[in-house]
């Protein structure tokens, strides 16, 4: 039975409820499991996953005729809400945190399947010390115009393998998005960075309109994205999974890394599209730029 499109609160209200139903006892089981739901804006796929497991919860059973949940986790606390249903502490929930330590004993919680705009499946997950390889690749293989736009850090090989080698799930959370399944699984197609707390830079021009930013609670933002797949859809799938370990760690807002360049409207366009307010224009690399926030 296909998935209908529905309004994305009742999607995720739903999965809720189904989860805490099969809690209670109706499909109890102890092993982890995933949700799949359509995914706003652009209709994208986002669903929590295991690879290693297969169990399957009928949607019938929790009165949803026409929805459809495939793997939902039973094995977590019943007030946990699926990713992007909005911080922990509105549930009253403690479940959903993770510490430095655990992310780094486990990082897989934090990983989703996601699907673009055609369909393609890519993993989203946490960068390993084992990704130099692919995340090099990647970095080499970006256009001068993506570089022009997208520029945290160098971009290249070399620079890979220092990310990959100094990973500390303390300070920052680099999320990769390989695939896709059906045709590059190992292949990195999307780079997405979550520093906890913000840089001195920005920190200083939020300063200079009053808007002072805490360190305890901030996340600093930064995407990169395969020049293939930049009209697919692909970043809109992958913020959602990055906003969800941002609230995971006790993140309340992000901002973005250096703001973003006024004469890159299609970020700009998608900035806003996932909320993001604007708080200041300022000048810097020879063009006018915009620091904008999110809160969570």
């Amino acid at each position: 039975m296909a998935a209908i499109r529905v309004p994305i609160h009742t999607r995720r209200l739903w999965a809720w409820r189904c989860q805490k139903t099969a809690s209670a006892g109706r499909r109890a089981t102890t092993t982890p499991c995933s949700v799949q739901m359509q995914h706003a804006p652009g209709s994208l796929t986002i669903r929590r996953v295991n690879r290693f497991s297969s169990c399957t919860m009928a949607a019938g059973e929790c009165g949803m005729r026409r929805a459809r949940l495939h793997h939902f986790s039973t094995s977590t606390s019943p007030s946990v809400p699926p990713p992007g249903m909005g911080p922990a502490r509105e549930y009253g929930v403690d479940a959903m945190s993770l510490t430095p330590t655990q992310i780094a004993a486990d990082p897989s919680p934090l990983a989703s399947e996601v699907s673009d705009r055609e369909g393609h499946v890519f993993l989203v997950r946490p960068l390993r010390n084992t990704d130099a390889t692919a995340l090099g690749v990647f970095f080499d293989s970006l256009a001068d115009a993506s570089r022009r736009v997208y520029g945290p850090h160098p971009l290249n090989c070399e620079h890979a393998q220092v990310l990959c080698e100094q990973i500390d799930y303390a300070t920052s959370l680099r999320f990769i998005a390989l695939g896709p399944a059906s045709e590059t699984p190992e292949q990195v197609a999307g780079y997405m960075i979550l520093e906890l707390g913000v840089r001195p830079g920005d920190a200083g021009r939020y300063r200079e309109v009053d808007h002072p930013l805490d360190d305890t609670i901030t996340a600093t933002f930064a995407p990169v994205v395969a020049d293939r797949w930049q009209e697919n859809g692909l970043g809109s799938a992958m913020f959602p999974v990055v906003t969800d370990a941002a609230r995971r760690v006790g993140r309340q807002q992000i901002i973005l890394m250096g703001g973003v360049r006024d004469d890159n409207p299609r970020a700009r366009h998608f900035y806003e599209k996932f909320g993001f307010e604007r708080i200041r224009g300022f000048f810097a690399g020879g063009v006018d730029n915009h620091d904008m926030i999110l809160h969570l």
